[in-house]
């Protein structure tokens, strides 16, 4: 299933501003885990730290016995710790299957200059990651022919292709559509089912995290407010007061 990720007392700041204030935390192979909180409490900041798009200003960041705090993010991605992003992030002029495959080459240390004329290349990773999201069908199109729903999978289909022992996605259901919605909730339940993967996710929609999470982080003002189950986390009054209000 993967090594854990351990994050030690790691801070980023803006100028006067602290985005990330001395997060410590810890991820447990296995097991699907929110992390919520409105704009502004660091979330995203902090997934930009822990997959080496931010450099912390302090603390450490270890994925298993190895230190990975300073690493870039591909060096972090061949070392199974990979992403999406709350904005979608494909190459639309390229075909699907050429997104993925790109993705699979340089996850297997290979030279993109020639991907093009390479079209078997790592073919049977490729199909088996579209197969996954349910994109195969659609393997020939580009980027910019999908709906929003579709590049949010195509994009997933991306970050699997890599191997990821522990994969972040950011607002995964950002912009979609309630149909495409559910249908992202259910293909990211089977996938965290099914693959050697651990799944964290970060979002806005709390009922979302509290179905499909048995963990949910809440982070304020850049610091982890509370950790627990979802029953936790309704019950606890602070998080009530401060993100959900009385009736959550």
């Amino acid at each position: 299933m993967g090594e854990p990720l351990t994050v030690e007392g790691v801070t980023k700041r803006f100028g006067d501003m602290v985005a990330v204030d001395a997060v410590d935390l810890h991820i447990e192979p296995g097991p699907l885990t929110g992390i919520i909180g409105p704009n502004g409490a660091g979330k995203t900041t902090l997934v930009h730290l822990l997959t080496g798009h931010l450099q912390p200003d302090a603390g450490r960041i270890r994925l298993g016995n190895r230190d990975v705090t300073r690493l870039e993010p591909h060096d972090r991605v061949r070392k199974g710790l990979s992403r999406t992003f709350q904005v979608v992030d494909i190459f639309t002029g390229l075909t699907v299957f050429q997104n993925v495959q790109m993705a699979r080459i340089t996850r297997a240390g290979g030279n993109l200059r020639f991907f093009r004329r390479a079209a078997p290349e790592h073919a049977d990773e490729v199909e088996r990651a579209l197969n996954e999201v349910g994109l195969w069908e659609f393997r020939e199109r580009k980027g910019e022919q999908l709906s929003h729903g579709q590049q949010r999978r195509l994009e997933l289909a991306i970050t699997l292709a890599t191997e990821p022992e522990l994969c972040f996605l950011d607002e995964p259901t950002s912009g979609v559509s309630p149909h495409e919605r559910d249908q992202m909730v259910e293909l990211i339940r089977d996938l965290a089912g099914q693959r050697h993967t651990t799944f964290v996710l970060i979002e806005h929609d709390m009922e979302l995290i509290f179905d499909l999470c048995e963990r949910v982080v809440v982070m304020h003002r850049g610091a982890v407010l509370a950790d627990g189950t979802p029953a936790d986390i309704r019950e606890n009054d602070e998080v009530k007061e401060i993100y959900l209000g009385e009736e959550a």
